[in-house]
């Protein structure tokens, strides 16, 4: 069971969503900007951006973010080009940063 030829594949990029925690919440947006950047000029059409936990939500053993989910945002809007921007949001956990 294959892919049959001519089959559209979506991409949905979450590494720098999920690679959050690797670095404790330490992504900056000067890098957000540049992974998004470059993720969009190869072609993903989805790319995920946020705090590991979700929308908002900074990681209990981790402490809060260095860089609020919205400052986050707007570096990687910047660099979207034709991608679409898109957050994880678990309800109960993230909450919108004020």
């Amino acid at each position: 069971m294959g892919i049959s030829p001519g089959t559209k594949i979506t991409y949905l990029d979450t590494s720098l969503r999920d690679g959050s925690h690797a670095v404790d919440h330490e992504i900056s947006p000067a890098q957000v900007r540049q992974v998004v950047g470059g993720l969009a000029a190869s072609g993903v059409q989805y790319i995920e951006v946020g705090h590991g936990a979700g929308l908002g939500g900074s990681s209990l053993l981790q402490g809060r973010a260095s860089y609020p989910n919205t400052e986050l945002f707007d570096a990687a809007t910047e660099a979207l080009d034709n991608a679409t921007l898109c957050a994880l949001m678990l309800p109960g956990v993230g909450v919108m940063d004020e």
